[in-house]
């Protein structure tokens, strides 16, 4: 069994290295596929050559506080070691997408059978939105590995009681944290699920889970002098939220809602775009976020919905195939369709119907892929759901990881928002061929006791 989980892991890793080719050759092709992916490089660079973590590109380097600092690590210890901050990283995200694959694979096997295992293995490997964003400089190909690590090391531990499993899920959980805070609320709920001892048990998966997360309270506490654990939820609702909430609210359109929120900070607070990027402001402006939100509750509410189902919508077929090496260009604006989908979905399937005209045909059999693996994973994945009766912690940890993911995109809600929830999905979609509701073998651990 291990020499055909090796040679399955071989087999993994090189399908999904022959994938990253194209951005392994051009590297600047692996910060061309999202905004972010630059930002991480610079916070990486930073790292390694002037021991900051900050995103400034030059003197002075103030502090990060709206990032975490896991992946930007990753890739400054490749820029250290190799002093080339992409292509081993790169390569490390390939391997880590195979071990994610293998994980599931093994566990799946384990419960169900080899024909679950081996679906929950490759939806993984050729999900679309991870072909986007996997050979890229995105801190998802650390989170993913991170977090589905910490979730099947906790449904191990409740198999056999160990309390040293609860503690190293508690600490993966953490960790995954370090790298995209939205799995917060995620290792806040499960140790409410580790079973009896509640105390023991909890003490062991809370303690090592709090142990990262508090380190880095207590820095960002030291260095901007108050306790937070990441900015991105000031940032979003106000700059991203309050918008949107206008826009829909008053029927303008959303560049209007952005100028009026932005003439109203600097009114109020004397505020800059430099505000956007210091905590301490965002600080003083979030009251502001809130008072739109709280004055238009009911447009709030639908538009953090709207973006919740974003989520699940197929991949953007241009850029999975830019990041393939298909074709060269990216897509006009994919941002664009999901702005007007929030507040004029007539634009939204205006821009879509523009996107669509005139595919050649391996965009059309690329679409086609696309459609045919979403339509697999989501059907899959409700019958596995439905089958997977009597396996009712892995089946509350899918559903709630799925839901507490989506739900912590919000309104701005893309395929990308998706893609930590999919090995998730995946393990639901492997439940598919439970029969009747019982799993190959009957694990003592598996119900809630």
């Amino acid at each position: 069994m291990a020499v055909r989980n090796a040679l399955l892991l071989a087999c993994f890793f090189l399908f999904r290295l022959i994938l990253a080719v194209p951005a392994l050759k051009n590297p600047d092709l692996a910060v061309r596929i999202n905004p972010d992916a630059s930002l991480y490089k610079g916070l990486g660079v930073n790292m390694a050559r002037h021991s900051a973590f900050s995103g400034a590109p030059s003197p002075p380097f103030g502090p990060e506080g709206l990032r975490t600092p896991l992946y930007p690590l990753l890739i400054a210890f490749s820029e250290r070691l190799t002093g080339d901050p992409v292509r081993p990283v790169i390569a490390l995200e390939a391997l880590l997408w195979a071990l994610t694959a293998l994980g599931l694979l093994v566990f799946a096997e384990r419960r169900y059978g080899l024909a679950s295992g081996l679906t929950a293995a490759v939806l993984v490997l050729t999900s679309p939105v991870s072909l986007k964003y996997g050979p890229s400089l995105m801190s998802e190909n650390l989170f993913v590995p991170v977090l589905v690590g910490g979730a099947l090391v906790f449904l191990r531990a409740r198999e056999t009681g160990s309390a040293r499993l609860f503690a190293l899920s508690g600490l993966l959980f953490g960790l995954s944290a370090l790298v995209r805070p939205t799995s917060l609320p995620l290792g806040i709920i499960l140790g409410f699920l580790v079973g009896r001892p509640l105390l023991k048990r909890g003490l062991a998966f809370a303690g090592l889970w709090a142990a990262p997360v508090g380190m880095w309270v207590i820095r960002n506490w030291l260095t901007f002098g108050f306790p937070f654990f990441s900015t991105v939820f000031s940032l979003n609702i106000t700059t991203q939220n309050a918008p949107r909430v206008i826009a829909l609210a008053e029927g303008i359109p959303l560049q209007e809602a952005e100028r009026r929120v932005s003439d109203e900070l600097r009114r109020r607070y004397g505020a800059d775009e430099s505000w956007f990027y210091d905590p301490r402001h965002l600080n003083i402006m979030l009251p502001y976020g809130l008072e739109v939100i709280k004055k238009h509750p009911k447009e709030y509410a639908t538009l953090h919905a709207k973006g919740m189902l974003m989520c699940f919508l197929p991949a953007d077929h241009g850029s999975v195939g830019v990041s393939l090496g298909l074709w060269d260009e990216l897509p006009s604006d994919p941002f664009g369709v999901i702005n007007q989908a929030m507040v004029r979905p007539s634009e939204a399937l205006r821009l879509i119907r523009e996107n669509l005209a005139g595919l050649g045909p391996g965009e059309i059999a690329l679409l086609i892929f696309i459609l045919l693996h979403t339509l697999c994973l989501y059907g899959l994945a409700l019958a596995g759901a439905a089958r997977m009766r009597r396996e009712r912690i892995t089946l509350a940890l899918c559903l709630i990881s799925v839901f507490v993911l989506v739900f912590m995109a919000g309104m701005l809600g893309s395929p990308r928002f998706r893609l930590p929830a999919e090995p998730f999905l995946a393990l639901l979609a492997g439940g598919a061929f439970v029969s009747r509701g019982i799993s190959r073998t009957e694990v003592q651990g598996s119900s809630v006791r």
